[in-house]
């Protein structure tokens, strides 16, 4: 006999963290701002020996913002950060850590292989990429089906002034077909192999990795996304 030993209510003995934690529910946790990022890291840099330069630290803290809000992130560049500034100092002097270190680290920290995998696209798989990332933005939802994200990247060709592709739809079927082959696209359910209008599709890679790779486009420049 099956005994509950938790009592049956919508109440639950556990906190919304650990609940999604275990996949009961989902929650999302607003990322930080970089006002936020620049009070957290300057209260645990006091308690280094570290001289972090002010304009260093707000420079992180606005690029991981820009990103991803993760102060995790802020934390392993200024870390890295550090690690080449005390390199290039010589062994009496005192290290100070400046804008050109924290770039260092930040270029070498986030050139991951998902970022480079994206950067090496063509120019419309690119932005299939980038119209999949923004029809699938939480809290709402993180997926779309393919004619949720061809509409997406025809209003994109609108905005930027890019000449559409003159051999139609079928065209999408392949490049879908290019992205799921290179993990950077998730078929999520399809009773078949073949892309159609309405199989569901969701990103293969972090928002973060996508945003990253095209932050410095042509295309996100001039949609003015400041990522």
């Amino acid at each position: 006999m099956f005994i509950c030993m938790f009592p049956l209510c919508c109440s639950s003995p556990f906190p919304l963290s650990v609940l999604s934690r275990i996949g009961m529910t989902r929650v999302t946790f607003a990322p930080y701002t970089h006002e936020q990022l620049i009070a957290i890291l300057q209260e645990r840099l006091s308690r280094t020996c570290i001289n972090f330069n002010r304009q260093a630290i707000e420079y992180a803290s606005r690029r991981i913002a820009s990103v991803s809000g993760d102060i995790r992130c802020v934390f392993e560049a200024c870390r890295y950060a550090a690690l080449l500034a005390a390199t290039r100092t010589p062994s009496d002097g005192t290290v100070e850590v400046q804008i050109d270190s924290v770039d260092a680290a930040l270029s070498e920290m986030l050139a991951t292989p998902a970022v480079l995998a994206v950067q090496n696209c063509a120019l419309y798989e690119k932005i299939f990429l980038l119209a999949l990332l923004l029809v699938t933005q939480p809290p709402n939802r993180n997926e779309a089906t393919l004619d949720t994200v061809v509409t997406r990247v025809y209003r994109i060709f609108s905005q930027v002034g890019i000449a559409e592709p003159t051999d139609g739809a079928g065209n999408w079927f392949a490049l879908c077909h290019r992205l799921v082959a290179h993990n950077l696209v998730q078929i999520v359910s399809s009773s078949s192999k073949c892309v159609n209008r309405f199989t569901m599709l969701k990103l293969h890679v972090m928002d973060t990795d996508v945003k990253i790779a095209l932050r410095d486009t042509p295309v996100v420049k001039k949609l003015g996304f400041e990522w």
